[in-house]
């Protein structure tokens, strides 16, 4: 029963990168600047996350730990901000279900080659014809959303 709970949070969650690139894209008309509109939309969410690390782990500062650990897990910020601006750009030149959905298969790719070679110390799970399948099948939709 928690499985299905988390796969269907994982559908909501993925719900929201729509909501979040046409409101960007809005934000993006209202200052006239692509990087105005992801830094504005960084700073409401770095206030929540603010707010949320005191009100859930009472503290803003990290273990020391984390300090000794590799260098790229920090740089998940400067990867949001590709993918916010891609947003802020990309959905007023081609539209949201062309922006989410080529969003969403280079997701799945990635998603795939880190499952396939075990990045980030993740447990490996090899590529196989049905992820192949089911990558492909996704581009196909892809086609056919915005052919149609």
């Amino acid at each position: 029963m928690q499985y299905i709970v988390f796969l269907v949070i994982a559908l909501i969650a993925g719900a929201v990168l729509p909501l979040q690139t046409a409101i960007n894209s809005e934000l993006r008309n209202a200052v006239h600047s692509p990087y105005l509109a992801a830094m504005f939309s960084f700073l409401g969410g770095t206030i929540l996350l603010i707010a949320l690390s005191l009100t859930m782990n009472h503290t803003i500062i990290p273990d020391r730990s984390a300090f000794t650990k590799p260098w790229w897990i920090w740089t998940g910020g400067a990867l949001g901000v590709v993918l916010v601006l891609a947003n802020v750009i990309l959905m007023p030149k081609i539209g949201s279900a062309l922006t989410v959905g080529l969003l969403l298969a280079g997701q799945l790719i990635m998603a795939v080659l880190i499952d396939h070679f075990g990045w980030f110390n993740l447990p490996v799970h090899e590529i196989s014809l049905p992820r192949i399948v089911g990558i492909v099948l996704i581009l196909v939709g892809i086609f056919l959303v915005q052919r149609f």
